[in-house]
């Protein structure tokens, strides 16, 4: 038996639409029994409409209907079994590396390479370099000639000389720290200080740093000892632990106010740490009238010697001041998996990636608490010719190593697309005729003209 169709319709009779033309719209459902015949089945729309213009159906048991308004009859399709087959080739992206060069005078011929975090970005990564040229330089992959730019920074610490003099106290002065910043840098735990006395000479004067060549302000004021800046503190009193283990943590003050670390910018740019202590060390004075700008500043020493302090440079203080964090880099030539052999400390103990400026490829560094001791300090040689050839390490294998690309990112596709792409969608077939055509409450939209 053919099929026959109820139709039930949502409302009395059709709505106008527009104000001329004679169309009308209604909404209503569909009931079917019988089975199916080539060319459709037909519906009886004559109580709504003088002549059906379109019929909209939705989707039913995977059958799509569509209506012949010339014929008046609903054609049924199935969607065919080769539908949108697709079909892709691609080339697998090749290994590129970046190669890591032994050599036992590394620290000598190039410069200490370090990770550069900003605050608030944990997957994204810079490497900074006091480069020998004083310019930013690239180090280039040994195939498919992608680079990774080496941003030239002040990262290279300083060494600061402590005059042991038993007179210290009449040749110079007590030297303070004026807080001037509180709670900045990464993670808002450093403070910002000048320098201050009561000069000799009743003047601003200065100390030096011999290597790299440094000065440090030391600004007079009669009230040093008192008197704070812009409204903050009072000064803090500097003084020198010269048995402390760290070198960057001999120069002491006691930091009553924020229990901070405090640092103190040179004319560079560098920042020289003054630990928070709240005991220990003995004073530190300043001679402004020494004619050696290296040696005014002077300490009672314990053991009777000269000291020095490697307190300036990129440890917390340098660029943190600034919202960022650097963490030495070092190679692991014995790690087996080829992406991950170079590594580093971070505070948020996280890996990151480096850039390449061209392709996608980056340049993994892992974060590991024992970098230090896993791996081999990384430096950059900006003078080689060869790009190739410009990360240098005193490598555990006494060989040349090679870091791989990482290509295994989503935020890049895995291949590279090839010539042949291609999407075929197979149409779908009308329902073969016999076929019981079952159907309950099939809504549907018909518009039609009303007279």
């Amino acid at each position: 038996m053919a099929v026959t169709a109820v139709v039930t319709s949502d409302i009395v009779q059709p709505t106008r639409i527009g104000r001329h033309g004679g169309y009308s719209l209604m909404t209503g459902a569909v009931a079917t029994s019988g089975t199916y015949a080539t060319g459709g089945f037909a519906i009886d729309l004559s109580d709504y409409f003088v002549t059906p213009k379109l019929v909209l159906f939705e989707q039913m048991s995977g059958y799509t209907l569509e209506y012949d308004d010339t014929n008046e009859l609903v054609l049924v399709y199935v969607g065919g079994a080769a539908a949108h087959t697709h079909s892709f080739t691609g080339t697998a992206q090749a290994d590129l590396d970046m190669n890591v060069m032994d050599d036992d005078s590394a620290a000598s011929n190039g410069t200490a390479v370090y990770a550069a975090l900003e605050r608030g970005k944990t997957q994204d990564a810079m490497l900074w370099s006091e480069t020998a040229n004083g310019a930013t330089a690239l180090a280039t992959s040994d195939t498919g000639a992608l680079s990774v730019p080496v941003l030239h920074r002040l990262t290279q610490n300083s060494v600061i000389k402590g005059t042991d003099a038993d007179g210290a106290a009449g040749t110079g002065v007590q030297l303070y720290a004026v807080l001037t910043q509180l709670n900045v840098g990464w993670n808002n735990s450093i403070d910002i200080a000048v320098l201050q006395c009561v000069n000799a000479g009743n003047a601003n004067s200065s100390f030096a740093v011999a290597t790299p060549t440094d000065t440090f302000d030391v600004f007079d004021n009669d009230g040093a000892a008192t008197a704070g800046i812009a409204g903050l503190p009072t000064a803090l009193a500097v003084t020198l632990d010269e048995d402390a283990a760290s070198t960057s943590g001999r120069l002491l003050v006691n930091n009553t106010i924020t229990g901070n670390d405090v640092y103190v910018r040179s004319q560079v740019g560098r920042y020289l740490k003054l630990t928070h202590a709240s005991s220990g060390g003995v004073a530190v004075y300043f001679d402004d009238d020494a004619g050696t700008a290296t040696d005014r500043l002077l300490f009672v020493s314990p053991t009777d010697a000269n000291m020095t302090d490697g307190s300036i440079g990129h440890t917390a203080g340098l660029y943190a001041v600034e919202g960022w964090w650097l963490g030495q880099l070092y190679c692991d030539d014995d790690a087996v998996t080829e992406s991950q052999r170079l590594l580093f400390t971070n505070a948020a103990a996280v890996d990151v990636e480096v850039a390449t400026l061209s392709g996608n490829r980056l340049l993994k560094l892992v974060h590991s608490g024992t970098a230090s001791s896993t791996g081999a300090a990384v430096y950059f040689d900006d003078d080689a010719v060869d790009a190739t050839e410009r990360l240098l390490s005193v490598t555990a294998g006494d060989a040349d190593t090679t870091v791989q690309l990482d290509t295994d990112l989503k935020r890049y596709g895995q291949v590279d697309a090839g010539a042949n792409a291609s999407n075929t969608a197979g149409a779908a077939d009308e329902m073969t005729a016999g076929t019981t055509l079952t159907l309950s409450d099939l809504g549907f939209i018909a518009i039609g003209t009303t007279y």
